[in-house]
C-alpha cells in the first residue's frame, strides 16, 4: 500500500511533558483546590476548531474546512491518550499505530496529513478553565513548538479534524489530551 507523506511533528517537551504524567502523591490526597471543568469533549472540540481558525485568519492562512472522518481519527488518538495519561502521537492499537493508519482507518486517502497532540490542566488562572480558554491554551501550545506550529499554519492543509478527551488524575485536577488531524485531500474528495 503507498504511504502518504506525514510531516514530522516535534512535541513541546516544556509544555507538555508535565502533563502527560498525571499521578499525583498520595500525600497531596488532601492538599489545595481540585478543578473540574465544565465543557463537553464536543465544546472542547468546536473551541479547538475555531481558535486554530482564528490564528490561522490572524496569520493570514485561509480557514481550514471541517470534515468528520478527520474528527474520527483525532478521537482515537485523544481517546488512547487519555486512557494511558500520554501526550503521544503513536498507539499500539491495531490499525491506529500513526495519524496516516488513523486517517485511512476511517476511509480517506489524503494527499498529506499531519497531527497534533497535547495535554494540558484543564485550569485557567487558578480556576477551572471554559472550552474557549482550555483552546486558547492548547493551540497556544502549539504555536510555541515548531513542528505543531508548521501543521497548524500551513498553506498545503484544507481540512482539519479535532478531538478532546477530559480525563481526572486521582480525583483531583481534570486535564485535557487533545489532538488535531490534518489533510490536504484531492479535489474530487472534497467536493
Amino acid at each position: 500500500m503507498p504511504r502518504f507523506p506525514v510531516l514530522p511533528c516535534v512535541l513541546a517537551a516544556a509544555l507538555l511533558a508535565p502533563a502527560a504524567r498525571t499521578a499525583e502523591p498520595a500525600a497531596a490526597a488532601d492538599a489545595g483546590p481540585v478543578f473540574h471543568t465544565s465543557a463537553t469533549p464536543a465544546q472542547l472540540e468546536a473551541a479547538i476548531f475555531a481558535e486554530t481558525n482564528r490564528i490561522r485568519r490572524t496569520c493570514g492562512r485561509r480557514p481550514l474546512r471541517p470534515l468528520p472522518e478527520l474528527a474520527a481519527a483525532a478521537a482515537d488518538q485523544a481517546s488512547y491518550m487519555a486512557l494511558t495519561h500520554r501526550a503521544e502521537h503513536q498507539n499500539v492499537l491495531r490499525d491506529q499505530g500513526d495519524v496516516l493508519e488513523r486517517v485511512l482507518r476511517h476511509g480517506l486517502r489524503p494527499a498529506e496529513v499531519a497531527e497534533n497532540v497535547a495535554s494540558l490542566p484543564a485550569v485557567h488562572d487558578g480556576r477551572a478553565a471554559t472550552a474557549a480558554e482550555m483552546a486558547a491554551s492548547l493551540v497556544e501550545a502549539w504555536m510555541h513548538s515548531p513542528g505543531h506550529r508548521e501543521n497548524l499554519l500551513s498553506r498545503r492543509f484544507t481540512h482539519l479534524g479535532c478531538a478532546a478527551r477530559v480525563v481526572t488524575a486521582l480525583g483531583r485536577t481534570e486535564y485535557v489530551f487533545g489532538a488535531q488531524v490534518f489533510a490536504s485531500l484531492p479535489s474530487n474528495l472534497t467536493e
